[in-house]
């Protein structure tokens, strides 16, 4: 075991006071402070998003319509307003004690169920938004997070091991490639969706009507009222000026991302 121990010390002595650059396992415990700090971020805004919804607990809990109700499978067992009750606080408690204590798993866990249940009842109305699967996605991911170290880097005056260290940081990547990854397919999806529209002779999402159009269906789908949607709908032979200006700032964007966080990044790298 000494041996290891001197074989560290060489080690250490050779490499970390002669490189300008933190040492790598430096770098990885940075990397894992901010890993902890986001992830509690990120249940506080479960917890947001959760509050934010009792604005509309009348709607769905003390004026729960059943005929209107078409249920998902898993809230196939929501039949009554009190069903009802017990998913949104499920959603509720779940997200703000996840928020409170991110490094207890059964938190966590309870916090993914709520805002799963929530989602599937959302969904359950005859229309299926994504706004929200990226959250479920992700918070199921950090389920998996090593529980005893997560609470803003305060681990008993002492850091966890590097293994440990690494497990947190592997699971929290995951999370951020599911992300990405489903954001990215739904993307994609939509250009196939495009090229067989054209195919088709349809309307594509590029057509100048078509924002009028898709403003005008939703309207009627939701049975709601937009403060702009009948502007909308009304001034629906927009130029096709404007959608080359909505491309442009795409594309200068991406270009602007590229140039001041990607390049100088890669740069660092060699």
């Amino acid at each position: 075991m000494r041996i290891f121990q001197k074989l560290r010390a060489l080690r250490r002595f050779f490499s970390g006071s002669l490189s300008v650059e933190p040492a790598p396992f430096a770098r990885q415990t940075a990397a894992w402070r901010q890993a902890v700090v986001l992830v509690q971020m990120y249940y506080f805004f479960l917890a947001y998003l959760a509050i934010s919804s009792i604005s509309i607990w009348d709607e769905q809990w003390i004026h729960y319509d059943a005929s209107k109700f078409d249920p998902l499978w898993p809230v196939g067992w929501v039949h009554s307003g009190a069903d009802v009750a017990v998913v949104l606080g499920l959603q509720l408690v779940g997200a703000i004690a996840a928020a409170l204590v991110p490094q207890c798993r059964p938190a966590r866990i309870l916090a993914w169920l709520g805002i799963f249940l929530f989602v599937a009842f959302e969904n359950s109305f005859g229309k299926i938004g994504h706004n929200l699967h990226g959250m479920v996605l992700t918070s199921f991911a950090l389920i998996f997070l090593p529980g005893a170290e997560t609470r803003l880097g305060k681990t008993g005056g002492a850091l966890p091991s590097r293994v440990r260290r690494q497990a947190y940081l592997q699971a929290f990547w995951l999370a951020g490639a599911l992300f990405l990854m489903v954001y990215s397919m739904a993307g994609l999806g939509k250009v196939i969706g495009i090229v067989r529209q054209s195919y088709l002779g349809d309307m594509t999402v590029l057509n100048p009507h078509a924002f009028a159009y898709q403003v005008a269906e939703r309207l009627l789908a939701t049975n709601r009222v937009s403060l702009i949607g009948g502007w909308l709908i009304v001034r629906r032979r927009w130029s096709h000026l404007y959608l080359r200006y909505f491309i442009a700032l795409g594309a200068g964007f991406m270009l602007a991302t590229a140039l001041v966080e990607m390049i100088p990044e890669s740069l660092k790298l060699r």
